[in-house]
Order: structure tokens, then sequence, then C-alpha cells
């Protein structure tokens, strides 16, 4: 069973739930949807789109939903997701080992991954993604050691993408680069500590990065501060990518 909301200690709400996916409609706070509905009841459309064309509430699988912060308007787009989505399954696929060799019986995080890469190919958005997160979070919880831990928390990211949100908040790069952060830090400490494992790994991490995820990341804030040693691995990858001008893919 996953583990819920309500049972998540400080640390866990601190370091994860920023990148699980929430609410009924997918990534929207209850708020911003029916304010979104609002404008398509009233004609005015989203994106393109208007109230006779789709009626009603707006439809996230055919449509992009500008939210405006008030410093900016973030818009995303469905493929824009499934890039993010892809490279964070690539980033967990890396460090699945480290997790499945301590436990080689629990496919949760494997599952999560699999659901990623499902989205990230052209499959829908939904119980899938959201269910696995879920249950990697918990898997990372039960890990018998810290690099399980954080190569199931690279799975949860993963699983999680696809639910970026489209709000300026700095928190939302852990969607987009947490999967990383997390396989870099489990590496490291599979490693024994080693901080330049870590290093290496942010390095691939930059290099695998392509056009339309780094993109993506610009649209948003740079990354917070705090997050342990996941979280200077976080803003190690967010800076190297920001910076990164006409790298060669």
């Amino acid at each position: 069973m996953c583990v819920k909301r309500a049972q998540m200690t400080y640390v866990d709400c601190e370091f994860s739930a920023p990148y699980l996916p929430i609410g009924e409609h997918g990534p929207y706070p209850e708020r911003l949807w029916q304010e979104a509905g609002e404008v398509a009841r009233g004609g005015r459309g989203i994106a393109g789109g208007d109230a006779a064309s789709g009626g009603g509430v707006p439809v996230w699988s055919t449509r992009m939903l500008p939210v405006v912060d008030e410093n900016r308007e973030i818009i995303l787009s469905k493929q824009d997701l499934r890039a993010v989505a892809g490279y964070a399954a690539e980033s967990a696929q890396e460090v699945l080992e480290i997790f499945e060799s301590a436990h080689p019986a629990d496919a949760r995080p494997r599952d999560a991954i699999d659901a990623a890469w499902t989205f990230a190919r052209g499959g829908e958005r939904g119980k899938s993604q959201r269910d696995s997160a879920w249950a990697a979070h918990k898997a990372a919880r039960d890990a018998d050691t810290a690099s399980a831990g954080d190569a199931a928390r690279a799975a949860m990211s993963a699983a999680s993408a696809a639910y970026l949100h489209p709000l300026a908040d700095a928190h939302q790069v852990k969607h987009i680069l947490g999967a990383a952060a997390h396989a870099a830090r489990a590496a490291e400490l599979a490693a024994g500590g080693d901080r330049a494992v870590g290093a290496d790994h942010i390095e691939k991490a930059r290099r695998r990065a392509a056009a339309d995820v780094v993109d993506v990341l610009r649209r948003y804030p740079p990354a917070p501060a705090g997050g342990g040693r996941v979280g200077e691995l976080l803003r190690e990858l967010d800076a190297a990518l920001r910076s990164r001008h006409q790298d060669p893919e």
C-alpha cells in the first residue's frame, strides 16, 4: 500500500513532497483548475481553444494551460512533459541496480521508472504514474541502505516528472532534475560517499539533457536552497544547464 501524506515525516515532506503528483486534476491545485474552467466557460478559451470547441472544463490531454504567477506566465505542452519525463526516467534507470541489488524482490522503483517511460513514449498520464510514484517513495523509506533509498527516490522522481506544475515556483525544478540529483547521490553513497562519483553523474546528466529539457528548465526560477547533499547536486546541475549555450548534442 502506498504511503499517505499524513504518514510522511517532516523530512519526507521537505525533500519528497515537491516531487509527488497532487490533486484530482493532476498538476493543478483545485483553485487554478476552477479558474481555468471559468475562463473556458466564459468563451475566452485556453491556449487557442474556446468554450464552444471543448465546452466547460479544459482538457489537459489536448491543450496547453497557462498559469500566471505574480512574476511570470508558464506554459507547458504535453510534449514538454514527455521530454522531462524521459530525461528523468533515463536518470533513474542508471541507478536502479543499486536498489535492486539490495532488494531484489521489490519491483516498486522499477514499476515507477516503467510508468515514466510509458508516458514519455506517448502513453497517457494518470493513475499509473501517480500510484507508482507514491509506491517508490514508500520503497525508499523501507530501503535498508541510504544508497538504495536514493535510488528509489530517483525512481519516484521519474514517475512524478509528468506532473510538473506550470507554476513559477523554484521547487518545481525538482520535478525536472530531481531524478538526476537523487541518482547522483545514490551512486555517490554506493561508492562510499565519494563526491567525485556524484559530480561525474551530474556531468553526465548535464551532457544528456536535450535542448527541449533545458528550455523547460529555464522557464522556472533557479533551484531552491536546502535539501542537504541532494540539494547541492540539484543546484549544481541546474546552474550547469542554465549556463549551457551551444553545447553539441
